[in-house]
């Protein structure tokens, strides 16, 4: 039997089309949609001083990543307070991180605070002030919860976190300590790109519709 011509080069081509444009729509929106930045502290070598922590600023160490810090400290103390070890920053009466160029829309790290105290972390974004989020410990005597050491602390903003305020309860010297910042930029694609996938996704729904009347040769001929 003689195999016609057109309708095997018809589904053949339907299919690889069918192949290349999910292929395409999935590794287009995967590439916008997140962007991750890991801070640690421990790239940081930490200078030995008299034991002050406040002999070591941090402030734009870290610009190129997107942070800036105010009124923060380098420690290198693996016991103190429970923070993990080698490096940590530790923050004073005005302890701020800021971000710089585009705004994190997920934020996350692990607080400590000297005494068991509890910690709370003012969270900004674009148009000012959006709320406050509070960690466990002690608040005073009608807020007293147990205290947890490197207590994960998780932040989200659609619109974007502009600065984090991190103060502690009894406003000391030495507020809280942070470590393991972790912040995530998720987008929505770009509207080229996601024009791009629509229509590739509009060429493969009106393929699929002709395929309709020409599906009989690939049955028959089991292309």
């Amino acid at each position: 039997m003689r195999i016609p011509v057109l309708p095997l080069l018809f589904c053949r081509s339907f299919r690889t089309s069918c192949i290349t444009t999910f292929i395409a729509a999935f590794f287009l929106t995967c590439a916008q949609t997140c962007h991750a930045v890991m801070i640690d502290f421990d790239d940081i070598l930490h200078i030995p001083t008299d034991g002050l922590f406040d002999d070591q600023p941090i402030t734009n160490e870290y610009a190129s990543k997107g942070l800036l810090v105010s009124d923060g400290y380098l420690i290198f103390q693996s016991d103190l307070f429970g923070v993990s070890s080698p490096n940590a920053l530790i923050g004073g009466p005005f302890f701020r991180l800021s971000f710089i160029g585009k705004l994190p829309t997920f934020v996350e790290f692990t607080v400590s605070a000297p005494f068991e105290q509890a910690s709370f972390i003012a969270v900004n974004g674009p148009s000012g002030y959006l709320f406050t989020k509070k960690t466990d410990g002690y608040a005073g005597p009608d807020d007293d919860t147990p205290y947890i050491a490197n207590q994960l602390i998780r932040l989200q903003a659609a619109g974007g976190i502009s600065s984090l305020d991190i103060s502690a309860f009894f406003g000391m010297r030495s507020s809280s300590i942070i470590d393991n910042l972790h912040y995530e930029y998720k987008n929505l694609p770009e509207p080229s790109s996601l024009m791009l996938v629509l229509m590739g996704l509009g060429l493969l729904a009106w393929r699929w519709r002709n395929a309709k009347s020409r599906s009989y040769y690939c049955n028959k001929f089991n292309f």
